[in-house]
């Protein structure tokens, strides 16, 4: 059963004792819970009972009136006494309803307050929305209007601001300008004054701090710098160090040899002290044998700031160096070198054609596991790093082909190279190319390595050859007495190729008459210094002869003949060599060939790329 049927018929609950005072506090009293039909129709019959006793008093009453006359007084009197009897009950009951309806009154008082003051504050609510409503659109409309007033006095007064702004910049550019150059003018003129006065001082102490730069000599020197080795000693030969050349005014130009350490540090002291000897008249320098030497050197004292900045830079001819940025990337104003083989650049090109007109380019094995394998792998010493490295990046780079695997330190003395460790490494068993970079003694280690594990490498013995090609810092006479040695030993067919720049004087297939060596440009940088210190006599200074204290050369004397050299479409043979050199001192007639060992000769190679 629901609480609403349990409390039909029973009166509802007494309204707070505080509802009152709420009243009189002029505050809301709580709401009250609206009352049921039943409790209405309650209230009406209670107020019925009430009436209806009042009309049964008042018969009463009459009566009583009426039998005074009618009846007489001792039935009246009798009657007198009934109310006595019946007005207490009648007034106890008339309180009682008096109560009741008094109470159910202040309940429906209650009742009504509470739903007045409900509908008072709904109809408070929306009187004030609608109010607040109005408020903001007019309010909206008042701030739209006076926002678009603002805007357009704001545009106006900017235009105004910015015209007045510019009429003022004007002026005030004009008056700048002509003061700026009526100022500038005068700065300027004692600027210049002030610039030819520290030419002047500069120039003066540059002579001065120069020294040995621009001290003449009427005994010029040339110094030579290459180790003792296999590679160097025809070039130290082909040079005639021995040999003194006779100049002018009874001078001679003479050549010293140092000889160059594995430690380029070492190398680069003794060349500093040779060249900052005022006596020693050096007037140009003739090396290096490789080009982690050559770049050493050239950073730390041929091109050192410290040292540019109180000497004139030095001439220097390289014979065996063919690394390119060693004279595309010259610090100083102007080019101090002259280069007579053919730059690195064009041996990739030589080695990218001859693997290609040998068919190994292209060439996918028919193994299972060498389906995507390159043609050709690259092994790198790393005696030379600035050598072998460049040629790796520059291979690598333009042939994808060919993949760089690592020689597992084969150094000076072959110190840590394990051949047995490299050939498990699995990367080259079935590639039937090899192309090595790097010097002549690591060359060597490699190539007695690999004879007894031929039959390890490269496809079976009955189809193409092992290939092995060798960059030109493996050149040597003792480097082909090997190769020779190898192929007649050998029971596993072999093609071994040199390159090497110089020309073969011979078309491909033929053999050679002699073994290429740097001999050759040896020849030619002795023929260079020779023609640039005779030129340089022939222009000594006005006044200076035989007698004079002054004459003779200087390193700077040199330089300026070697720029000569340089010119545009100046060409011209120094010995055997052809020369043409450009702004960098690079000979733009030098190239890259390709020469095949045979048991018993040497020959201009089939797949050289040359024309």
């Amino acid at each position: 059963m629901s609480n609403n049927h349990k409390n039909h018929g029973k009166p509802p609950p007494s309204p707070p004792a505080n509802v009152d005072a709420l009243s009189a506090q002029g505050k809301q009293p709580d709401a009250v819970p609206k009352q049921d039909s039943a409790h209405d129709s309650s209230i009406k019959t209670t107020t019925r009972h009430g009436i209806i006793t009042l009309l049964g008093l008042g018969i009463v009453a009459a009566f009583f009136i009426l039998a005074e006359h009618v009846i007489g007084a001792s039935i009246v009197d009798k009657f007198k006494e009934m109310p006595e009897i019946l007005i207490p009950p009648l007034k106890a009951e008339i309180d009682k309803i008096t109560q009741n309806a008094t109470e159910d009154t202040r309940l429906a008082f209650a009742a009504a307050t509470a739903k007045a003051s409900t509908q008072l504050k709904e109809d408070a609510g929306e009187l004030t929305s609608s109010l607040r409503e109005q408020f903001h659109t007019s309010l909206k409309g008042e701030l739209d209007s006076f926002t678009a007033e603002t805007s357009t006095a704001t545009e106006q007064a900017a235009k105004s601001a910015e015209a007045i702004t510019a009429t003022f910049k004007n002026q005030i550019h004009t008056a700048l300008d002509s003061e700026l150059t009526h100022m500038t003018s005068s700065i300027g003129e004692e600027a210049r004054r002030a610039t030819e006065s520290l030419k002047g001082v500069s120039a003066l102490v540059r002579e001065k701090l120069r020294g040995s730069a621009q001290q003449r000599t009427r005994s010029p020197k040339v110094l030579v710098v290459f180790p003792n080795t296999e590679v160097s000693r025809p070039i130290v030969d082909g040079i005639k160090i021995h040999e003194p050349i006779k100049l002018p005014y009874r001078g001679e130009l003479t050549f010293e040899w140092i000889q160059e350490d594995d430690d380029p540090e070492k190398t680069q002291r003794s060349v500093r002290a040779r060249l900052e000897d005022k006596d020693a008249g050096i007037v140009l320098v003739i090396g290096h044998e490789n080009s982690t030497q050559a770049q050493y050197v050239v950073q730390h004292l041929y091109e050192d700031s410290n040292y540019i900045a109180v000497n004139e830079p030095v001439p220097l001819i390289l014979v065996a160096i063919t690394n390119p940025a060693l004279t595309q990337f010259q610090s100083n104003e102007m080019s101090h070198i002259l280069r007579l083989p053919a730059t690195d650049d064009e041996q990739v090109k030589a080695i990218l054609g001859s693997v290609d007109r040998s068919g190994y380019s292209k060439l996918t094995l028919e193994l299972p596991d060498a389906a995507h394998r390159p043609a050709v792998t690259l092994l790198c010493d790393t005696s030379n790093p600035v050598y072998s490295s460049y040629l790796a990046r520059q291979l690598v780079a333009t042939a994808r082909e060919i993949r760089v695997i690592n020689s597992f330190g084969l150094g000076l003395s072959g110190n840590g190279y394990d051949f047995e460790k490299y050939l498990s490494c699995g990367e080259i068993a079935d590639v039937p190319a090899l192309v090595f970079l790097g010097m002549e003694e690591q060359a060597s280690i490699l190539l007695n390595g690999l004879q007894p594990n031929l039959f390890t490498l490269g496809p079976p013995k009955d189809s193409r050859p092992i290939r092995v090609v060798f960059s030109d810092g493996a050149l040597g006479t003792s480097f082909i007495a090997l190769c020779q040695r190898v192929l007649r030993t050998s029971n596993r067919r072999m093609i071994i190729e040199i390159l090497a720049p110089f020309a073969p004087g011979v078309s491909r297939g033929s053999p050679l008459a002699e073994y290429p060596n740097y001999s050759q440009y040896a020849s030619a940088a002795r023929a260079i210094a020779e023609r640039l210190v005779r030129d340089a006599w022939q222009h000594v200074p006005a006044g200076a002869d035989s007698e004079s204290e002054h004459a003779g050369i200087s390193r700077h004397d040199v330089l300026e003949q070697m720029h000569v050299l340089q010119s545009p479409g100046h060409s011209q043979p120094f010995a055997t060599i052809d020369c043409s050199f450009d702004k960098n001192g690079d000979n733009t007639l030098a190239k890259f060939h390709v020469f095949r060992v045979t048991n018993d000769s040497l020959l201009h190679s089939e797949s050289c790329p040359c024309q």
